[in-house]
């Protein structure tokens, strides 16, 4: 049975019409756990990170690349779109991974960091499109993403 609604594979689940499934939406697993189903958190490969146009402004300036990572509030991120079931990514791999290797770069949420790079390169306003694929947790990330 394929049901690629999330809410259709929690119903599904609820009701015993299925006997397992993957992906359960993070909001959802205090949901399942009431009705006495045994979900169990497993380390997935999901990724969630930005890819930047660099040919053209305002990516084009390495400051704007920066102030965007630090005013992402991951936190916050990790917090509310994932009930707290994810970390932040140090790198491409998950640190359990035994080719795992810290990024030499980190970028901690720094709001006042982020807006002086941004005033460094000249951007008095950051606008730009958000293009994403449509798996739920990415959708539900982009709106914190752009409000950062």
């Amino acid at each position: 049975l394929l049901l690629s609604d999330a809410a259709a594979r929690v119903t599904a689940q609820e009701s015993k019409r299925t006997q397992a499934m993957e992906s359960v939406p993070y909001l959802d697993i205090s949901r399942l756990k009431n009705t006495k189903q045994q979900v169990q958190s497993v380390q997935s490969f999901g990724l969630l990170f930005l890819m930047f146009n660099c040919e053209k402004a305002p990516f084009n300036n390495p400051k704007v690349r920066q102030a965007l990572h630090y005013g992402l509030n991951t936190d916050k991120l990790v917090d509310i779109v994932f009930d707290g079931n994810a970390e932040a990514a140090t790198s491409y791999l998950q640190t359990t991974h035994p080719d795992y290797i810290k990024a030499s770069t980190q970028y901690p949420y720094d709001p006042d960091k982020a807006s002086a790079l941004l005033k460094e390169a000249g951007v008095t306003e950051l606008k730009f499109e958000l293009l994403a694929t449509d798996h739920d947790w990415v959708k539900e990330s982009a709106p914190l993403i752009l409000e950062s």
